[in-house]
């Protein structure tokens, strides 16, 4: 290569993806910048503050089937133990409609086929005959290597293999939700299906949940921005990127308002439709990359609301994470597990009528579903937060993959990172830092230099 070896790599954004790229670069030796048009680092998977205590932004979760954010927590030195609460993977399902009959579904320790079917007679809630279905369908994608010819929405693929639509209610479709953050009628039966494999059918740990005891900012981003600043590696925030560089068909650099910054190579951690938009800001990119760029415009978005709500006593669930069907949310969290016992915290994914409410009306009626649910909870709320991400996933629609792009680009030296890129993921943490791992080891290989 004709690069000056004394220019750094960019990487522009610092969420997830970003930050583990820059990282990876890092430890390799490179000289990085890291570029982030928000005043903080992390992302969608931040800490906010809510009164006197720290919180994310939205709930997020973690499975032990994310090896790769697993492993790079491990080269950062951060054992497990102390970041993480373990469970075994258990669902726990309340229906509105029928609060006196709720949905219990613990999973035994060795999700094997066989186990996973034995222990399907031990499910509370469901009938006889929905376990037989249940375990049918199991069978079916275990037999098949959870491979499908032509995908179709889950709802679909559920409906073709004969699934009851009670079953579909109680069991699929809160899984799914959790999963793909996608409605099971525009969810694409294929990313359900590797999930299911890589999550619940390869080592026992892997299905495990992993709750996290810490905020997200201190999870991932501040260990990460330590390392980087004790190696004198340049974090900038406020930067917002108005245009790739480009010499021939290589690029050298982005410009912002304060300026050019030079590089050997640029990856681009950003949003698909903020990556769009920076192919599309210069001549040559927005012509070379017009496939790209049209593909990552289809991408769609789903929206979530978290809404935190902190009661005078701690709460006690029975679980520490129910799923709701027929309400308004589909979640709720306990966040004992993060040594905040008397804060819930509601996820609603998706759109719905819940959208048109403010968000007084929105949490009152939230707690009234609670009453309803959770007659024990009978403690006064003393304050709520509601923290709306209106582009929080992308939406993991039929025929996704056909839409999601490779790190590489035909622009040489400018790379992509970021949940959306690689294809058996949904939009997950573990999606954001593959990518990232990936980006900086296509920038490494091609400068000879091997992480």
């Amino acid at each position: 290569m004709n690069t000056p070896p004394s220019l750094p790599i960019i990487v522009v954004g610092a969420g997830w993806a970003g930050l583990t790229a820059a990282f990876m670069l890092a430890e390799s030796g490179h000289s990085v910048t890291l570029l982030e048009a928000a005043p903080q680092a992390g992302g969608r998977a931040r800490a906010i503050s809510f009164g006197q205590d720290i919180i994310d932004n939205g709930q997020h979760l973690l499975l032990g089937a994310y090896t790769h954010t697993l492993q790079l927590l491990d080269k950062l030195n951060i054992p497990l133990d102390a970041v993480f609460s373990r469970q075994p993977l258990t669902l726990s399902v309340l229906n509105l409609q029928a609060p006196e009959n709720p949905l219990f579904i613990p999973l035994p320790k060795h999700l094997t086929f066989l186990g996973i079917c034995l222990a399907s007679f031990k499910f509370k809630g469901l009938s006889l005959y929905e376990r037989l279905k249940a375990a049918q369908f199991l069978y079916m994608i275990h037999a098949n290597n959870f491979e499908l010819d032509s995908d179709v929405s889950v709802y679909d693929f559920l409906k073709l293999h004969r699934q009851p639509i009670k079953l579909m209610s109680k069991l699929w479709a809160p899984i799914a939700l959790a999963a793909l953050s996608t409605p099971i009628e525009q969810a694409s039966a294929r990313v359900f299906l590797q999930v299911l494999k890589g999550s619940f059918f390869q080592k026992p740990e892997g299905s495990n949940w992993l709750f996290p005891k810490v905020n997200l900012s201190a999870l991932l981003p501040e260990p990460i921005l330590k390392t980087l600043s004790s190696k004198k590696h340049s974090i900038l925030y406020n930067q917002r990127i108005a245009q790739l560089l480009i010499e021939g068909n290589r690029c050298v650099g982005v410009s912002t308002r304060n300026g050019e910054f030079r590089a050997q190579a640029v990856i681009l951690a950003t949003p698909p439709h903020t990556t769009a938009q920076l192919l599309s800001s210069h001549p040559h990119s927005a012509s070379t990359c017009q496939a790209l760029i049209t593909h990552l415009e289809k991408i769609q978005y789903q929206p979530i609301t978290t809404v935190y709500l902190r009661y005078s006593t701690p709460i006690q669930l029975p679980h520490s994470m129910i799923g709701i069907i027929n309400g308004t949310a589909q979640w709720i969290f306990d966040r004992a597990f993060s040594d905040q016992p008397n804060i819930l915290s509601v996820v609603i994914t998706g759109t719905g009528s819940y959208s048109e409410l403010n968000h007084p009306a929105l949490v009152e009626k939230i707690l009234n579903e609670l009453k309803i649910l959770l007659p024990a909870l009978k403690a006064p709320v003393l304050e709520y937060r509601v923290v709306c991400e209106k582009r929080a996933a992308f939406s993991c629609d039929v025929g996704i993959n056909e839409n999601r792009p490779a790190n590489a680009t035909p622009v040489d030296n400018l790379l992509l990172a970021g949940d959306y890129i690689h294809p058996d993921y949904p939009a997950t943490l573990e999606g954001a830092v593959h990518s990232g791992i990936k980006a900086a080891q296509w920038v490494l290989l091609n400068n000879e230099i091997l992480i």
